[in-house]
């Protein structure tokens, strides 16, 4: 009887040695995969490129500025020239720099919200294109080498036919553009948390202004 004990000894220890072995597979194996994400998303030094990418085609860029909206302030950009110089098409009699604003979007449209103090205000619309053009940058290129720490500096650019209302509204006739443009810093993928800026610019014949702010994540 002694043989066969041992041997029952002998096949419990193989069995428990072949799942150890089987679990370190396991765990080598999920270690390569998530170092394989995390390398995905690397940015090399020197990287640039932009790129044309569909509104409803899959990628981190599409994703992420669905989840992004400016967070209700804006401002808008002055220089050291008149206002009837530097900005065209901006009808607020108060002249005023800043803004509350409210996003919205609905099907192939974004239509911004704007208020002054005094209480005027108008909306921008911007037809959507069927797609963005996202644009990325390593700025300091040899300064960081190491693969892990190379951050690349970012514009997400939304541009088509301009709408306006309220001190928005034209009196002139022409091919107006409004472009929106979300802008970041982060690795070779894009989060909705690496988008922190906005800037909204509108040219073409009677118009010239652009307002800028910071972005927040949408809540749930």
């Amino acid at each position: 009887m002694r043989p066969l004990k041992w041997a029952r000894t002998e096949i419990v220890m193989t069995f428990a040695g072949c799942w150890r072995a089987i679990l370190l597979v396991l765990v080598l194996s999920f270690a390569s995969v998530t170092q394989s994400l995390a390398c995905a998303c690397c940015a090399e030094a020197g990287m640039r490129g932009t790129i044309k990418t569909a509104f409803t085609g899959p990628g981190f860029a599409a994703d992420a500025i669905k989840m992004v909206q400016p967070d209700g302030k804006a401002q808008l950009y002055r220089t050291a020239a008149d206002w009837g110089e530097a900005i065209r098409g901006l009808n607020n009699p108060d002249k005023s720099e800043t803004y509350t604003v409210r996003m919205e979007r609905s099907g192939d449209r974004w239509t911004l919200a704007f208020k002054d103090a005094p209480g005027n205000g108008g909306t921008i619309a911007i037809t959507l294109p069927e797609a963005f053009e996202y644009f990325f940058a390593d700025m300091r290129p040899g300064d960081v080498t190491k693969i892990d720490d190379v951050r690349l500096y970012k514009e997400i650019r939304v541009a088509g036919a301009f709408h306006g209302t309220g001190m928005f509204a034209l009196k002139t006739r022409g091919r107006v553009r409004a472009e929106f443009i979300f802008h970041g810093h982060g690795s070779g993928c894009t989060f909705p948390d690496q988008l922190h800026h906005w800037t909204l610019t509108v040219r073409g014949p009677g118009a010239r202004y652009r307002f800028f702010g910071k972005l927040q994540e949408k809540k749930s």
